[in-house]
């Protein structure tokens, strides 16, 4: 099965350490596209398969659905955009190390520094190699302590911490520049904080700036750079969230008691400001006649049914929801004061409307 030498480093009877090629790794692992029902392989490959397909079942997810849609998408632009580096800097994307497992044991040799395992193409990565055990049942915990024990990273502290991410970058320019303390690490903003928000609440509003209330459907992930004109993006979201921080205070982004807090609500905000990137002077009236309109009711509550969250049929309170469920809602809400959203935080009726 395996005709080469790579130096490891053995950690232990039944693990060991190496630095492997990429090509190397293609050569000697079975790749997770082997083990769909309608793989093509030769009679070698099939009869490989067959004999790790009970174990497969066990110790990886299938090559299906969101693993799949990421390794085509995202984690594919990731490696190819940040950890593929073409000049002497230092990449700006990291892979950790991969686990691959033998079902044989491997032949170290004496001075336990060389394992036979197939060579491999010149880009390497770490790799930690488990062979020779023929439990299932503590392979099958291995996979599972590994991927279910350990603790995610929440998506605040990853999108901050992109230095390549331009829209997080402009964000904490911009919030520096307006002096609003951001939460750039932890998923939510401490009780004992001074932060105004969390990054990523910021994050949305500036790319609101760029998209509109669109960009509430990126979350964490990257945002679509396009033919954004960033330096002029960080200038009007500047301009634009100082207005919104002027009408609202620290204290209300902070307040349980104000809708304003919640991310549909705070992503419409900045949605507005899209009118003084690429708007009309009308459009930009109207979005500065939002901040002033006095008919809004801005307390969280049960005229923001449905808009910016849901009441609770068996307390009757008032709870704000997510952002991609209900920006839209808000923003026509916000926007459109004729609309029933609209008279609805506004606590006007059809009929006194129509009167």
């Amino acid at each position: 099965m395996i005709d080469r030498t790579l130096r490891v480093l053995p950690v232990g009877d039944h693990d060991a350490v190496a630095s492997m090629t990429v090509r190397d790794v293609l050569e000697t692992a079975i790749p997770a596209r082997s083990f769909l029902p309608n793989a093509r392989l030769n009679p070698i490959e099939k009869r490989e398969v067959e004999r790790m397909r009970d174990l497969h079942a066990l110790i990886q997810r299938d090559f299906a659905g969101e693993k799949r849609r990421n390794a085509q998408g995202s984690l594919a632009d990731y490696i190819q955009q940040a950890w593929l580096s073409n000049g002497k800097k230092p990449p700006s994307g990291f892979l950790g190390p991969f686990v691959l497992y033998f079902l044989d044991p491997l032949n170290i040799d004496k001075d336990q520094e060389v394992a036979h395992v197939t060579s491999l193409l010149a880009k390497k990565i770490a790799v930690h190699i488990v062979h020779g055990i023929h439990d299932v049942k503590a392979i099958a915990k291995y996979f599972a302590d590994l991927n279910g024990k350990g603790v995610r990273v929440n998506p605040n502290l990853v999108a901050m911490a992109d230095y390549t991410d331009p829209y997080a970058e402009i964000t904490k320019r911009v919030f520096g520049e307006l002096q609003l303390e951001l939460e750039t690490r932890q998923r939510q903003v401490p009780a004992n904080s001074t932060a105004v928000m969390t990054g990523l609440q910021a994050r949305t509003m500036v790319a609101a700036v760029a998209k509109g209330v669109a960009a509430v459907q990126y979350g964490a992930k990257p945002i679509p750079s396009d033919d954004v004109d960033f330096r002029k993006l960080e200038s009007v979201a500047t301009t634009w969230l100082q207005r919104v921080f002027k009408r609202f205070d620290v204290a209300s982004f902070r307040d349980k008691g104000m809708v304003v807090r919640s991310v549909p609500v705070s992503a419409t905000l900045g949605a507005l400001g899209h009118a003084f990137l690429d708007g009309t002077a009308e459009e930009q009236r109207a979005a500065m006649h939002v901040l002033s309109d006095k008919k809004i009711d801005w307390a969280a509550g049960p005229h923001w049914n449905g808009i910016a969250g849901k009441v609770n049929l068996e307390t009757g309170k008032f709870a704000v929801g997510g952002a991609k469920e209900y920006a839209y809602t808000s923003n026509r809400a916000l926007t459109e004061p004729t609309s029933a959203v609209g008279k609805q935080i506004r606590h006007e009726s059809e009929e006194g409307a129509a009167a």
